[in-house]
Formats: structure tokens, sequence, C-alpha cells
């Protein structure tokens, strides 16, 4: 059994549609899917899951973007996927997961 971690397919990459190509790169990166829900997230939802960022300048613009439309939440797995910085250090950059689908 691997290690779980959160894959947050983001509001810009579902309006354009890339959803499946994000998919297809995780896949090729080893990760198993283990659950996914597609959701809107409320401001309350939002602000709790980035209160790390509360202080930064960034976090405001955040939350605002990430209520702006739907995300999908996948549960993903993969032997070192925390150690190896879980599914958000896939990217950003060229052909990278996050910096190929949607915005940085």
């Amino acid at each position: 059994m691997g290690q779980r971690t959160l894959a947050i397919l983001k509001p810009d990459t579902v309006t354009r549609r890339n959803c499946g190509a994000v998919i297809t790169r995780l896949e090729q990166e080893g990760f198993e899917f283990r659950g996914a829900r597609v959701l809107r997230l409320s401001k309350d939802q939002a602000e709790a899951f980035y209160v790390v960022h509360k202080d930064k300048p960034f976090y405001r613009p955040l939350v605002e973007f990430m209520t702006s439309g739907p995300v999908w939440a996948l549960a993903v797995e993969r032997e070192d996927a925390i150690a190896a910085g879980g599914v958000h250090d896939v990217g950003p950059g060229v052909g990278a997961s996050r910096g190929a689908r949607g915005r940085d």
C-alpha cells in the first residue's frame, strides 16, 4: 500500500476541459485513484483549507479563485506520494500536471 494524498483540479482546469489530460498525466506518474468528487467549495471551506496562507498577500485571491467554479477533488495513492511532495509538486513547468493544464 502506498501513501495517499489529495489532488485538486482547480476551477480553471475544469473550465478549460482539461481534467482528462490531468488524470492521464497522474496515471502516467504512477498514481492510483482511490476516490473522486466534483464539488464547489464554499468560501468557508476554502478559507479553512488554505488557512495556513492566511497572512500571505495571495490568500484572498486564492480563496476567490478556488470558489469561482467547480473543482475535482481526487484521492490518489503512490508509494512515495508524500515523500515526493505529493501531486502539488509535480509542477509547475513544461509538461507538468500543474503548469500544463491550468494556471499557476
